[in-house]
């Protein structure tokens, strides 16, 4: 593929956009953790109104945001930084994939879960074993996708690796 070098006024445009792609998907991914724990509905429209908010954030911020981080992040292979030039990027790499795989796979029908028990069964819902097990689920696997995010940024800050490639 032969795609053409950024100037480096278009390079730092570039790791902006990046950045915040990258700050949208933590957002979102924040987000999902304390809507499932810290925030109890008090009636049937909070209770659903609080589901939808978790499918608009996956289905809007947290899946577009780590596609768009992942395109953009895809186009970086081609530059000097290269594909698998250095170990901290292929971690990059693996754990973006996992972020998007497990993201569009495993919380979207947790989530689903969560929104339709939400109106079907209004607050009886808090009573609904699939509900509140897909809510926990939600919680859970947010915060260590969280974790997993963080641990993404200090790969990028440290930038450790076993065979630092010769300048």
């Amino acid at each position: 593929m032969n795609l053409r070098m950024l100037t480096p006024a278009e390079l730092v445009i570039f790791s902006k956009v990046h950045l915040f792609f990258a700050l949208l998907l933590a957002a979102g991914t924040a987000a999902l953790p304390i809507l499932a724990f810290f925030v109890t509905p008090q009636t049937a429209e909070g209770l659903i109104l609080r589901s939808y908010a978790l499918r608009l954030i996956l289905l809007y911020l947290i899946i577009p945001s780590a596609l768009c981080s992942f395109v953009m992040g895809f186009y970086y292979g081609f530059t000097p930084w290269g594909f698998f030039k250095y170990d901290w990027l292929v971690g990059k790499w693996f754990f973006t994939l996992v972020i998007i795989v497990f993201g569009s796979f495993a919380f979207r029908p947790w989530i689903k879960n969560t929104f339709a028990a939400a109106q079907r069964l209004g607050m009886q819902a808090l009573e609904d074993p699939v509900f509140l097990s897909s809510l926990k689920k939600v919680g859970i696997w947010g915060s260590v996708q969280l974790l997993v995010l963080v641990g993404m940024v200090l790969l990028v800050v440290f930038k450790p690796s076993r065979n630092p490639p010769s300048r």
